[in-house]
């Protein structure tokens, strides 16, 4: 389907930002953005993840180097953002040069892990720093010297394990990197495209125009371009934009505000963290002040200390002292009444106590600056036991105190606070504003201690929120935020916010699920170790996610390494079953929940007759002290009389992760169909294999076949059409393709052997992977010669997607006769409920007996078609290695089966027993399912497990 267009210039409205070459976050927000935000969020499916865990390159690492480890996939580009496990034995780098070399060293072994195309060589030494423990060591891709624009790579050594590891390569950004059009021309672009936000004159750019490859976000791939990257700054007021612009053709590509406006509304409640009438004041030490004595002649200058005590040697009272709000840790620049800062003076004798104050009924902007300040003191104290390494907790810290704007505060490297107005009160006198804006440069500052984790709007807005939660111990931000009362606030974050369902345009409301994650995570461990101990641990985990977290997701990972003692992750962490918890009950946890169960088979192919039949399983738990029962059975089930009847078999687990059990021997011309269940020690289902609701099991075939036809799509083409067969004849509609699949729509993202599959909407050429509403298209085969045969079987590898058989239905034609149709919800069950998706998460193989239809006939044709209704879409067919077989072994009658009807009746029954109402087994009732041509048996469990490595996951808490 091809992707819609951008929006006109002329459509685009950004909001003010501000001139610095940091991001700049307001503590709330006006206007959109160039695209919808959530566009610029990763998002993660767990089916998808499932999916990706079965990837080539993935399952190399595996035997590389174990099964025990886990991988976050970027769904768009398909590369592991993060892995981590049990930890690989590297040394403990001593210098820079060492670390740099053991994680280069680790990409030119571990180089498919990079993506396709990209080398060891296009990675850039970006940092190797130390942090708790911890190494960092860091590089950027460049793409033909030109650097990608966010692409980073990186691994994490802790007691000589690298431990953790990132790809953000992109590798499709494979664009021509000689620019067409000048930087001074992308300037005016950048200039004409801002013209409406503010006048030209008033716009300039600000630092290199740089060259890049920009990754512009779309629904689900990116979508590359040669960019100048223009930094534009508004030289009269708030505003600072990344504008990139399309080196070839000049166009205006994106636009990014540094400021993220949006709107917010609420209020403040507590007198010593805001406004009230009457003023009730909170007492702070001035810390580090300038005190001066002008008394004596000349001027005598001092400094108080920590706890504001200050000592004038030689100075005799009583006599006159004045100080005001610039000091060594914070500076107030006032924005009203002339500029002039807040200044005290007192006549003193020796050991007065002074109280800087003013009548904040009368004198709103000297209050908000002695609060500012105050408020500045507390969150920076607090800050420096998060993280002593935090440059921004020790700096001096700049305020810039009573703009005249209002209903708002923002960080641009320094920390902004408007003037009352607009029903809204002065924001620097409500120090939950202030710690949120100081959270912001906290968390810029942190980003430097590793140089491994990007400035993301969402989660700083979360991050800020945390701050001043975890200043209160309350998860209220802002009461009293207007001046309508003190009984609301302006956002709380004790709630159940999950990803991704409560992304929103407005970065400040997604960040809530990052600040309620945290909440919920301090909570679990001041339970655990009581008040004191459990809020610093979960504020020391909190500054270790933010040195190495790109966006709200990759959270969970940075709180696993944070809270790691000793460089292996496959092993837990001290907290490993609260951080899963907490992560987990708001979308970001592992998707094996707080136990991380992970399960792998390598489904079975063909198989002799007459001999047994081993299956195995991989079945771990990845966090079992996280768990009251561990796994306690696998049962293997299945079937040879094409669903009718099943018969069970317990799996004998050798270390609690290898299972294994042994089918019967069965007689040739049985079809099996099979799955395995696991349970656990409270008589829980916990998962099945495979994970499809809609065709909840394996197949294969017994006896001998001999191949007639067979098309693996990797040479000559051999005669293969594809048409539109109803539906408006649109560009894509007829979306057949046969190339590389890449991922998309819950396509599988490599072919089952070789490269090429045929498919619907592969996903390339800025397609999106899906299939259209509204059609009917088809594959159709070469004519095939079975006249020589009688018994003859297709077979084809299958991964499919598509809605409900009672919307959608991707059928399979023999001659024009249906054989097998995807799985259809009874006609009782209401629309709104029909929602038994066909979803494979791994290459199926599909076996159809076609004797009767095809057996002995000359020009015979095979036709996969999708039939689409006007809403939902899926990723539709993929298709590998098409054959027709010929049995060469006589059928015989497989044990059990009694229904030797040909009447064409579907009796399939799924593992359970119950009827599914399909997929349905069109025509003769031994129909259905899949095998290869292959006389394949298992390896070990451990080797079967890792050769298909679908590690999956589910998502509740075994008891």
């Amino acid at each position: 389907m091809p992707l819609r267009p951008l929006p006109s210039a002329a459509a685009l409205v950004v909001a003010a930002a501000v001139a610095l070459p940091i991001p700049a976050h307001a503590l709330t927000g006006r206007q959109p953005i160039l695209r919808d935000p959530r566009l610029y969020q990763r998002t993660y499916e767990a089916a998808v993840q499932r999916a990706h865990g079965s990837r080539g390159e993935w399952t190399d690492f595996l035997l590389r180097h174990g099964p025990k480890w886990t991988a976050r996939w970027d769904e768009r580009s398909h590369t592991a953002l993060r892995f981590y496990g049990e930890g690989i034995e590297v040394g403990q780098p001593a210098t820079d040069e060492e670390a740099y070399a053991i994680g280069e060293t680790f990409f030119y072994d571990n180089e498919d892990l990079l993506g396709d195309g990209v080398l060891v060589e296009d990675l850039v030494r970006v940092a190797a720093k130390e942090a708790h423990g911890t190494r960092y060591v860091s590089f950027r891709r460049e793409h033909r010297g030109v650097p990608v624009e966010g692409s980073r790579v990186h691994v994490r050594i802790k007691n000589g394990r690298l431990f953790m590891g990132g790809v953000d390569t992109h590798p499709d950004a494979d664009v021509p990197t000689s620019p067409a059009i000048p930087k001074e021309a992308a300037v005016e672009v950048a200039r004409g495209d801002l013209s409406t936000l503010a006048p030209r004159d008033r716009l300039s750019a600000q630092g290199d125009v740089e060259l890049v490859v920009y990754p512009l976000p779309l629904e689900d791939r990116y979508e590359y371009h040669l960019a100048w990257k223009v930094r534009m700054v508004r030289e009269d007021g708030p505003g600072t934009w990344d504008v990139f612009v399309d080196a070839t053709d000049g166009s205006l590509v994106d636009r990014l505000d540094r400021i993220l406006w949006l709107d917010g509304t609420l209020n403040v409640r507590h007198d010593l963290r805001t406004v009230t009438n009457p003023p009730e004041y909170g007492v702070t030490p001035m810390a580090f002040n300038k005190v001066t004595f002008p008394d004596p002649d000349p001027d005598v200058t001092v400094y108080t200390d920590a706890a504001g005590w200050f000592d004038a040697s030689g100075v005799s009272g009583p006599t006159t002292v004045t100080t005001s709000v610039v000091g060594d840790d914070v500076r107030i620049s006032n924005f009203s009444q002339g500029n002039a800062e807040i200044a005290g003076s007192w006549t003193v004798s020796d050991g007065a106590v002074l109280e800087f104050s003013t009548d904040a009924a009368t004198d709103e902007y000297g209050q908000a600056q002695l609060d500012v300040y105050a408020f500045l003191l507390q969150v920076r104290a607090r800050a420096q036991g998060m993280d002593p390494a935090n440059a921004y907790a020790w700096d001096r810290i700049d305020a810039k105190v009573n703009q005249d704007q209002t209903c708002n505060a923002y960080f641009d490297g320094d920390v902004n606070f408007f003037r009352s107005g607009s029903g809204c009160n002065n924001t620097g006198r409500i120090s939950d504003v202030v710690y949120h804006e100081f959270g912001h440069g906290f968390h810029y500052y942190q980003l430097t201690q590793g140089d491994v984790g990007v400035f993301d709007g969402a989660l700083s807005e979360g991050a800020g929120d945390y701050m001043s939660g975890t200043m209160w111990g309350d998860p209220y931000l802002a009461p009293g935020f207007f001046v309508s009362g003190a009984s609301t606030w302006l956002r709380e974050f004790d709630s159940d916010y999950s990803w991704p369902e409560d992304i929103d345009a407005d970065p400040h409301y997604t960040g809530l699920i990052f600040a309620s994650t945290m909440w919920d995570l301090q909570t679990l461990l001041v339970g655990k170790y009581g008040a004191d101990a459990g809020r610093a641990h979960a504020d020391l985990l909190y500054a270790r996610i933010l040195i190495g977290a790109m966006d709200i997701p990759t959270t969970y990972e940075e709180a696993l390494a944070g809270d790691d003692d000793d460089g292996n992750l496959a092993n837990g962490t001290p907290n490993v079953c609260e951080i899963n918890d907490a992560f987990s009950a708001h979308g970001l946890g592992p998707v094996g929940g707080a136990a991380g169960i992970s399960t792998a088979h390598a489904p079975l192919g063909n198989q002799a007759s007459g001999t047994e039949i081993p299956v195995s399983a991989y079945v771990a738990i990845q966090y079992p002290q996280c768990v009251e029962y561990g796994i306690e059975s696998t049962r293997l089930s299945w079937s040879v009389d094409a669903g009718s009847n099943w018969e069970t078999a317990d799996m004998v687990g050798d270390d609690g992760e290898n299972w294994t059990a042994t089918l019967p021997a069965l007689p040739a011309g049985t079809q099996v169909l099979y799955s395995i269940e696991i349970a656990d020690g409270g008589g829980n289902a916990a998962y099945t294999l495979p994970d499809n609701a809609a065709m909840p099991y394996y197949m294969f075939y017994v006896g001998e076949l001999a191949p007639v036809f067979f098309d693996d799509f990797e040479g000559d083409d051999l005669g293969w059409t594809h048409e539109l067969l109803s539906g408006d004849d649109e560009e894509g509609a007829d979306d057949w393709q046969q190339g590389r699949p890449r991922g998309e729509s819950g396509d599988p993202s490599e072919a089952f052997s070789g490269s090429i599959v045929w498919g619907n909407d592969l996903g390339s050429n800025q397609y999106n992977g899906a299939y259209q509403p509204d059609k009917v298209n088809t594959l159709v085969s070469p004519p095939l010669d079975l006249s020589a045969h009688s018994l003859v079987r297709l077979q084809f590898r299958r991964w499919l997607n598509v809605e409900d058989g009672s919307f959608d239905n991707a059928t399979v034609y023999v001659e024009e006769q249906p054989v097998w149709t995807n799985l259809a919800s009874p006609s009782s069950v209401p629309d709104d409920e029909r929602d038994v998706h066909h979803e494979d998460l791994e290459w199926q193989l599909h076996d159809i007996d076609i004797s009767g239809i095809a057996g002995g006939r000359s020009d015979v044709r095979i036709r996969f078609e999708i039939d689409s209704d006007g809403g939902l879409e899926f990723g539709g067919w993929n298709v590998d290695d098409v054959g027709v077989y010929a049995m060469t072994e006589a059928p015989e009658d497989p044990p059990g089966d009694d229904d030797d009807d040909d009447d064409g009746d579907d009796d399939t029954t799924d593992p359970a027993g119950e009827d599914p109402e399909g997929p349905s087994l069109i025509g003769d009732p031994d129909t259905c399912g899949g095998c290869d041509a292959s006389d394949s048996s298992p390896s070990s469990p451990v080797g079967a497990a890792l050769a298909a490595l679908a590690l999956l996951f589910f998502r509740r808490r075994l008891r």
